[in-house]
């Protein structure tokens, strides 16, 4: 496949001249290619409609005169005096009408035919300039950067005008505009509706209203160029030399108040006035086939959507949770145990009549058998007469045309007798070719599992979809590739008032068979109450999946804009393969230690799809990280009984006790596996001597790699009985022959929410090279006797691991090395309470002596003083740990292990290890976490 790529290397450079920028740009795409700057002035279109007047500069190319059918370059800057007007059309179909006394310099030019994929970014120095969108602007590939503003165009038309110096006015005429001022404080605009108009200036936005008809019709005319018809054959200068009294910048417009209602133009007159406009300035064949093939979306709602599909649920009882409050919204926590499995209807063939009905035939029997009200945006609904079998319903709707021609459609209803929740969402399925992108392509969406109840300041993220860097998503036991990642924090309270909650979820897009995708995942997680007693630590899950309709849709609106998630996962398609997948999933939400059928709450919530945060999937290199991990964990035997609380630590370089973790793209999974000694703080003297957990695998269905900081996996399933998925004590089968493992476990990056907010006073290392972040879960034992079925569990550990300096690198440093970062972990006491606490630490070491000092700071009210660091031992000069602790008051001591990982060129850029803290042998406290800490 053959594609035109064509960037500019300066684009995020010093501004430069108008001709010094030109001939740098050829010097350096001549030494990119080895080619003379006159081959570099590649076609991106031709000029369909020229007054003469006009001027164009290839790159590194003298100017010319820019005639009818000429080819334009890329690169190519094209100028008009006062009396010239010209039109571009570029090979996507796109056109860009230039007005007199403008300057325009065409910057990227991106485009693919055969996929239709492709970017055109260009700058506008002054004047005005009408954009009609082609290919490229269909999935907002189109740029055009001002002096004062970013503005993207999607789908349609606007107009920039910037003849006034540092003041921008954009009018958005078809489709989408999003303007993003420059200034320090600009505040970003979209604008969605025909005639809408926003200027912006070095302060930011100053205005923001409607065109009036009459303004749109003088800018309009504003396009008309001089009725010369001699041709100038001058350069830039000769030109303004022969017309002195040419003007760079028109007079300018009046600065508009809010618009009169009366005088808005109609979006049929907007598109009539800019066809008249194009039509007197260009061939009419040209333009009228571009109009055709590019008019933008009706920003109204179609009058006949006659093929809405979607899921039309109840529930047997209303949902209350288990301390008694109840859930209001349905679409956020809407059943105990999730939806009514004898309601859970699917239907393809629904319709909205009048613009005011939606009529679903919900059971296939071509009888309607539901009938509810529509509108765009909220409103309420009442029925008292309907052919649902459910009888009456009252609650509230919500419409949203995605676009124009697409649409999604939620209703939180409840029954006449408040005993049922019922719940109808669908729309528009998205085509799943949206899914199957060329490269990494991320899509966010907002998933709000209504967790607030409990947790006021939890912070959730964005549920992460990302496409297989192949192309497609995952057949029904398939190759994995796509990726889905999730995770929600919070820590609340004080000393042993303290609670906490961490929850994650990675995974895949999966097609059962229908070359649809949908989502099928677990969220695992784990409930540290109130009184932070081990016997109160929960696990927490939930089976993630997205709900279907009768065709096995499950995203809506035309690019993926909306999903239904839901904890009993997609209702089963026809085929047996397909309905055993999805009944997999459980509807277990929360529950006790040794319950798996004790309280339990369905959720089903509509995701709406939302921008990806900068840089996320950018940087995706396959990696072997090595380091440490730690965490407090619990012997716990069926009915409630604890026997053990013990630490767990590991470290040490791959093939010794610690933790490796390898990050896979291409298959976008990853696998980590974590060694660990044990130290036991209040036992019966059963406590495990040693433990390996495995999490997820290269390849595996549980496990997410979207990029260097957004990753997860779940527990392993893999080569059970090679010792892969987990051991106690050195042994991964149990007395009763069963193989141990991990599970309800899982392993994740602190990237998509750090613990800043909840430690404030503490400030966490940006450890730019060096990864770390949280791990949680329970593995099975289940020796002989009165300990048959023992589990041992971890609330919160820690982990941080990253690059190992050889010991050549190591070896080549001297003098001092000073580190600082953060301490982060758990804190046990001897009656059995545990809460999360965060600290400073400070380091400082030797190269020539290999030996050092540490400190650590206000870690759970406490500061630790007095450290030395010396060799570990372990063969490594990359590696150390404390040869004296660290001492605070009353005798607590502070003992920490680590290495040197490299980054930037520096072989000891940071800091990463584990810490353990002791009474002085008095048996009520010990905390461990890991350390993490930058080169000062």
């Amino acid at each position: 496949m053959q594609q035109a790529i064509l960037k500019d290397p300066l684009r995020n450079g010093p501004c430069l001249g108008r001709r010094s920028r030109v001939a740098l740009h050829a010097l350096v795409l001549g030494l990119a290619v080895g080619a003379a700057a006159p081959t570099l002035a590649q076609d991106v279109g031709v000029a369909a409609a020229v007054n003469p007047a006009t001027l164009g500069t290839p790159p590194g190319q003298d100017t010319r005169v820019l005639e009818m059918g000429g080819a334009v370059t890329f690169l190519e800057e094209i100028e008009t005096d006062v009396g010239g007007q010209t039109q571009v059309l570029f090979l996507d179909q796109s056109t860009l009408t230039i007005a007199p006394s403008s300057y325009i310099l065409i910057d990227e030019f991106v485009f693919d035919p055969a996929s239709f994929d492709g970017d055109l970014t260009l700058t506008l120095e002054r004047g005005l300039v009408r954009y009609v969108g082609g290919v490229i602007s269909k999935d907002g590939g189109v740029t055009i950067e001002t002096e004062v503003a970013t503005v993207g165009i999607r789908g349609g038309m606007a107009i920039l005008d910037n003849r006034v110096p540092r003041r921008l006015e954009v009018i958005n005429l078809f489709g989408q505009t999003t303007i993003r001022p420059k200034g320090k404080d600009g505040q970003v605009v979209v604008m969605d509706d025909a005639s809408e108009f926003a200027v912006v200036d070095p302060s930011g936005l100053s205005e923001l209203g409607k065109v009036r008809s009459s303004d749109l019709r003088s800018i309009n005319a504003s396009f008309r160029g001089g009725n010369r018809t001699r041709i100038v054959t001058a350069t830039v200068r000769q030109q303004l030399a022969a017309n002195p009294a040419a003007d760079v910048s028109a007079e300018p417009l009046p600065v508009r108040s809010k618009t009169p209602a009366g005088d808005l133009p109609a979006a049929e007159e907007v598109l009539a006035d800019t066809q008249n406009s194009l039509f007197s300035e260009v061939a009419r064949g040209l333009q009228q086939e571009q109009i055709s093939n590019t008019e933008p979306e009706q920003p109204d709602q179609p009058a006949d959507l006659t093929n809405l599909s979607g899921s039309y649920n109840a529930t047997p009882n209303p949902y209350v949770t288990p301390t008694g409050g109840d859930f209001s919204n349905p679409l956020a926590q809407n059943a105990k145990g999730g939806p009514d499995p004898n309601f859970a209807r699917r239907f393809s063939s629904a319709t909205i009549v009048n613009n005011d009905q939606l009529q679903i035939d919900s059971n296939g029997d071509g009888v309607i058998d539901l009938v509810l009200p529509i509108a765009e945006g909220d409103f309420e609904v009442s029925l008292t007469q309907t052919n649902s079998p459910l009888g009456a319903l009252s609650g509230s709707g919500n419409f949203s045309s995605l676009g124009g021609s697409s649409a999604f459609f939620s209703y939180d209803l409840r029954t006449a007798n408040g005993n049922r929740q019922v719940q109808v969402v669908g729309g528009l399925p998205t085509d799943p070719s949206v899914f199957q992108q060329g490269s990494l392509e991320v899509f966010s969406y907002d998933l709000d599992l209504s967790l607030s109840q409990a947790f006021p300041n939890i912070k959730a993220s964005q549920l992460l979809v990302a496409t297989a860097p192949g192309g497609g998503f995952d057949s029904l036991g398939g190759d994995y590739r796509s990726s889905v990642l999730w995770m929600a924090f919070a820590v609340e309270g004080e000393g042993e008032n303290q609670r906490s909650i961490l929850q994650a979820t990675a995974g895949k897009l999966t097609d059962l068979g229908n070359g649809k995708p949908v989502l099928i995942q677990t969220a695992r997680g784990s409930v540290l109450e109130t009184g932070s007693q081990v016997r109160d630590i929960t696990r927490s899950e939930a089976g993630l999946g997205s709900l279907v309709d009768g065709e096995g849709n499950a995203f809506f609106g035309p690019d993926g804009d909306r999903v239904v998630v839901s904890n009993n996962g997609p209702f089963p398609l026809d085929g047996s393969t397909s309905e055993q997948q999805a009944r997999s999933i459980n509807q277990i939400f929360v529950q006790p230690y040794d319950d798996l059928g004790g309280t339990s709450g369905g959720f089903s919530t509509v995701a709406p799809r939302v921008d990806t945060a900068d840089g996320v999937g950018d940087q995706r290199p396959s990696t072997t990280l090595v380091g440490y991990a730690s965490g407090v964990g619990a012997s716990r035997l069926p009915g409630n009984q604890f026997t053990e609380i013990y630490v767990l630590e590991s470290g040490g370089p791959e093939g010794e006790s610690g933790l490796v973790l390898q990050r896979d793209a291409s298959s976008s999974s990853l696998t980590a596996v974590a060694d660990f000694g044990v130290t036991p703080f209040v036992t019966d003297g059963s406590a495990p001597t040693s433990a390996r957990w495995v999490f997820g695998d290269i390849g595996s269905d549980n496990a997410a790699y979207l990029d260097e900081d957004h990753y997860a996996a779940l527990e392993s399933f893999q080569d059970r009985g090679q010792g892969f998925d987990g051991q106690v004590n050195g042994n991964d089968q149990g007395a009763d022959g069963r193989n141990r493992y991990g599970f309800r476990s899982f392993i994740i990056g602190q990237e998509p929410i750090a613990p800043d907010s909840f430690f404030p006073e503490t400030q966490f290392c940006t450890c730019d090279y060096l990864q770390w972040g949280y791990w949680s879960g329970e593995y099975e034992w289940d020796p002989s006797g009165d300990q048959a079925g023992r589990r041992e569990r971890v609330h919160v550990g820690t982990w941080a691991a990253g690059q190992r300096p050889s010991a050549a690198e190591i070896a080549g440093l001297s003098g001092t090395a000073t580190h600082s970062g953060h301490v982060f972990g758990t804190v046990a006491l001897g009656n059995g309470s545990q809460r999360l606490a965060a600290g400073r630490y400070d380091q400082t070491f030797n190269f020539g002596t290999d030996t050092g000092t540490f400190a650590i700071s206000s870690f759970d009210g406490r500061d630790y003083t007095g450290g030395n660091l010396g060799s570990a031992g372990t063969g490594h000069q990359a590696d150390f740990k404390s040869t004296t602790a660290a001492t605070a008051a009353n005798g607590f001591k502070a003992n920490v292990r680590g290495s040197f990982y490299k980054g930037g060129g520096d072989a000891a850029k940071q800091v990463g290890g584990t810490f353990k803290i002791t009474d002085g042998g008095k048996g009520n406290y010990t905390a461990s976490g890991i350390v993490a800490a930058d080169r000062k």
